[in-house]
Order: structure tokens, then C-alpha cells, then sequence
């Protein structure tokens, strides 16, 4: 390498031959000389913007310079051992508003870097809980025993680890950069969906033992009585018809039932639905079903405020909430339907006269298959799924459903809608 007064005295050289060509040699010294202090402000400025990086220019046949460079290596040596690489610090900055959580963890299991997600999930606090170890915060031996494989080089694997935060979390754990990289979902409501289909399959089984065995019996009293009378042979089919339709109103709920509980109402579906109508439209509809019991039907619309949600699950639940009414009300009693805006929101609701429900059953109402008396629902044509549809109907349409009821009394059902979900073109329809 060359020094660099060996190199300045080479370009005044070069320089000054140059110049005595053209009979100024003083000039092309100087003007030499000019080129090399701009050289070396431009090496200088190089070397500052590569120290902006964390990085050392390469070598020079100057060995000033390169001596410079090899001190600068010297000195950002240990600053660079401590920070991450930098793909894994482009990883952080990409990794710190997913909505996954992640953690790196080093070798040793002690936490290097998490993002705001993973501190959720499992209860991380930020900066507190940097550089401890993962296994002594999160005492969960199914989380060590994957890290201890994790470090074996095998294939990332699930591990499931509930009451972290109160939620039932998802974890995967692979390698990365000679570190363990901890990605956390949370499986809550997808665990509550597993057990919920679980439990509809198991109550529907249940549900479809008693008709298919009504059906049975009837087919077999078919097939081995000849000669059976017009009356009893009109009762026999009579009934098996009855009890077709009540296994297909069970199907259709229970596979309504899973629809609304798995998917959120998208934009879409919605529209602005003129509440009025769709009440007259069902007091016409469901009030046929019932015409023997002669009960009259009172249809109060207090606003023209339209709703916005999907037409068919609405025009749903209000026609199950009138048909329980009009089903457990007195004969020749009143039912009344009502629609009304106040400042909490739209109001829908249905009021009986019937034997009313006794205040330990009001909170199970909308379980499914839960019936207030078992013995008489089946008569009345009930499955015990409609108030579970209505439920999950409202959760969809950001409404709760509220039942008041007092023995001997009647019970009023009431669907609360947020103000979010009226169409507030509309005004209230005056007194």
C-alpha cells in the first residue's frame, strides 16, 4: 500500500510535467493539488454516510486510509455483535403490526423481541419483560417441551395452551437465524365454534331420535296390518307427515343455526328495511297460523325509521318471536307488535298474554334445544332452536335480545338495534 505524502508527491509530479508542456507547471501543480484535496473531501463524506449504516468502506491502495478503516472496524466490532442482523431488524419492523403474535427467543430461551400482538395474547409487558425468559413467564409445560423440540430441527408443530389472558392461544415454534421464532394466534372463537358444532351435531341426533322412531313405528304398523281401516290409515300417514316436516324444521334450523354462528353479515347483505311494512307483512302471514285461536293481532309503528341488516334474517326473527307469542298466548287474547326510536336506538318488540315464564328459565331461553316445558313443545311444533336463531340473528346485526316475563302476566320480547344500525335519513313519525 502507499502512503498517502507518496501519493500527494506523485499527482504534484504528474502535475508539473503537465503543466511545463503548456509552459505553466506552477499552474498544474496547483491545479493537481486542488484535485486531490477534492478527492479526499469526497472519501470523507463516503466514510461519513457508510458510519450512518453501521458499515466500513472498503480498501484503498492509500494506507492511511486503510489504517482509518481498520480502527473504525475495530470499534464498531462490539456495537455490532449486539445488534440483530439486519434481515431479522427488517423482520421486526415488518413483524410489529401483524395482528399474529410473535416473539424471538434466543437459545437459551430468553426473550429477545415481541411484538404488540404476542404482549395481548400472552400477557407480555413491554420493556419489562424483554430479555427474561419465556419459560418462566408462560409456566406452561406443552410451551417448553415445544421449545426443547424446536431446538432438535424438527418441523414447527402446533401447541394449543389455554387461560393465557383468558383465551385459548395457537403457538407454532421454528428456527430462525440460529433462534426460535414463537408465532401466536388466538383460537378462542374457533374453539367455541368446534365445541358449539359439536354440541348441535350431538342435540340433533338427539332431536331426530324421537320423530324417526314415531315414523318407524308407524311404517312398520303399516307393513304388518292389512286390511287397515281409512280412519287409521289416514291417521298413520297423517302422523308420519307431521313428523317428516318436524325432523326438516330441525335440519333446516340447526344448518341456520351454524351459518349465522360462523360468518359475520357483510355489506352485502344489508339493506334499509321499512320495519312497518315487513310487521304487517308478518302479522298477515304468522296470524293465519293461528286464526283458530281467534287472538288479535295489534301492530303499533311509532317511527319510519328503516333499519339497516339483512332482510330475510330480520323478517326471521320477527316471524319467530310473533309465532312463540301467538303459540303460548290465551284464546282470544291480544298480541302486540311494536317498532320505536329512542335515543338508545331502534326498539322491536312482541307482547303476550300467556302463562308468562318463571324467572330461572329466562336466562337459558336462547340455549339450543332448551324447551320451558319439554312435555308440551313438541305439540306446540317448537324445536327449541328458534330463540337460539333469534339470538345469533341480533349478534349479527349488533343487537341483544331482552325478555321480561311474570307468571300468569304474558311475557315482551325486545330486540335492542344501536343507533348504528338505523338509516338516520328518516324521521320519527309524529303523535
Amino acid at each position: 500500500m502507499l502512503s498517502e505524502l507518496l501519493i500527494f508527491t506523485v499527482f504534484l509530479a504528474v502535475g508539473g510535467l503537465v503543466g511545463m508542456e503548456f509552459g505553466a507547471a506552477t499552474a498544474g501543480a496547483l491545479a493537481v493539488a486542488l484535485l486531490f484535496y477534492l478527492m479526499q473531501t469526497v472519501r470523507v463524506q463516503h466514510t461519513l454516510s457508510c458510519l450512518k449504516t453501521g458499515t466500513v468502506p472498503s480498501l484503498t491502495l492509500s494506507s492511511l486510509w486503510n489504517e482509518v478503516y481498520s480502527q473504525l472496524r475495530r470499534l464498531l466490532a462490539p456495537q455490532q455483535a449486539l445488534e440483530p442482523p439486519r434481515a431479522l431488524s427488517y423482520l421486526q419492523q415488518g413483524m410489529a403490526e401483524l395482528p399474529l403474535g410473535v416473539v424471538l427467543v434466543e437459545e437459551n430461551n430468553r426473550i429477545a423481541w415481541f411484538n404488540a400482538a404476542a404482549a395481548k395474547l400472552l400477557g407480555l409487558q413491554l420493556p419489562e419483560d424483554t430479555g427474561r425468559y419465556v419459560t418462566s413467564l408462560l409456566r406452561q409445560p406443552e410451551l417448553a417441551e415445544a421449545l426443547d423440540r424446536a431446538g432438535d430441527n424438527v418441523d414447527a408443530e402446533e401447541v394449543i395452551l389455554e387461560g393465557i389472558s383468558g383465551k385459548v392461544v395457537s403457538i407454532h415454534i421454528t428456527e430462525f437465524q440460529k433462534k426460535r421464532l414463537i408465532v401466536v394466534q388466538d383460537v378462542s372463537r374457533l374453539r367455541l365454534l368446534e365445541k358449539a358444532r359439536r354440541e348441535l351435531i350431538g342435540n340433533v341426533s338427539h332431536e331426530l331420535r324421537s320423530p324417526l322412531t314415531v315414523v318407524r313405528g308407524y311404517a312398520e304398523t303399516l307393513r304388518d296390518t292389512p286390511g287397515m281401516t281409512p280412519e287409521r290409515l289416514d291417521k298413520a300417514v297423517a302422523e308420519i307427515c307431521r313428523q317428516a316436516e318436524q325432523m326438516e324444521k330441525i335440519i333446516n334450523d340447526a344448518m341456520s343455526l351454524e351459518r349465522l354462528e360462523s360468518q359475520e353479515l357483510s355489506a352485502t347483505e344489508k339493506e334499509a328495511v321499512k320495519v312497518g311494512v315487513l310487521m304487517h307483512e308478518i302479522a298477515d302471514s304468522v296470524g293465519a297460523l293461528f286464526a283458530s285461536k281467534h287472538c288479535a293481532i295489534e301492530t303499533h309503528v311509532d317511527s319510519d325509521v328503516r333499519l339497516i341488516g339483512n332482510r330475510r334474517e330480520l323478517e326471521s326473527t320477527f316471524s319467530n318471536l310473533l309465532h312463540n307469542a301467538l303459540r303460548h298466548a290465551s284464546e282470544e287474547s291480544s298480541v302486540v307488535m311494536r317498532w320505536y326510536v329512542d335515543a338508545e336506538g331502534g326498539h322491536f318488540e312482541v307482547s303476550d298474554k300467556g302463562p308468562g315464564i318463571a324467572p330461572e328459565h329466562i336466562p337459558r331461553l336462547t340455549e339450543r334445544f332448551y324447551r320451558v316445558d319439554k312435555g308440551r313443545a313438541p305439540d306446540l311444533g317448537g324445536v327449541g332452536l328458534g330463540l337460539a336463531i333469534v339470538k345469533h340473528v341480533l349478534r349479527r346485526h349488533g343487537a341483544v335480545l331482552h325478555v321480561e316475563s311474570e307468571l300468569g302476566k304474558g311475557s315482551t320480547f325486545r330486540c335492542d338495534f344501536a343507533e348504528a344500525m338505523l338509516e338516520t335519513s328518516a324521521k320519527p313519525i309524529p303523535p
